[in-house]
């Protein structure tokens, strides 16, 4: 019996979904959810260098509207601080304030619980394949983004 077609993109949604759901759940008592914490450890792996709303925007694979939620609702929560760029006034540096920082442990925590859940059962060779395999998929829907935009970086 053959496989049913176009079921990579329904279990990558359904994986995606998964995992959502699983970090939403050990995050409720950080007050995150799993996309805010995905731009807190973005930032905590940046945190010597400012970023800007559309860095994070190209680098996470997220629209704008979603960027601009997101980091609303980081700065009300006392997680990050945006501040005028020296150079150029119409852009906001935005850096992780103590409080977000201090975040770095719980979410390398989670990100290990993480990790130990959708590997589980497989040996080091099948991580490493899936691993390839995941990065590649990645990288061609990361192509296939950057042609509607018409090659431009966000």
């Amino acid at each position: 019996m053959n496989p049913p077609k176009y079921r990579t993109g329904r279990l990558l949604v359904q994986l995606g979904n998964g995992v959502s759901w699983f970090r939403n759940q050990a995050m409720q008592g950080m007050g995150l959810t799993s996309s805010q914490s995905e731009v807190i450890r973005y930032m905590l792996r940046h945190r010597e260098e400012p970023l800007t709303a559309g860095e994070l925007m190209g680098q996470l694979g997220l629209s704008q509207s979603t960027i601009a939620v997101i980091l609303m609702r980081l700065e009300k929560k006392g997680l990050l601080a945006r501040q005028a760029d020296d150079k150029d006034a119409r852009r906001s540096r935005i850096y992780l304030t103590e409080a977000g920082l201090a975040m770095d442990q719980a979410l390398m925590q989670l990100a290990a619980q993480t990790e130990e859940v959708l590997l589980a059962g497989l040996d080091e060779n099948e991580q490493a394949e899936l691993n390839r395999l995941l990065q590649r998929v990645l990288e061609n829907m990361q192509a296939c983004r950057d042609s509607s935009r018409g090659g431009e970086e966000t």
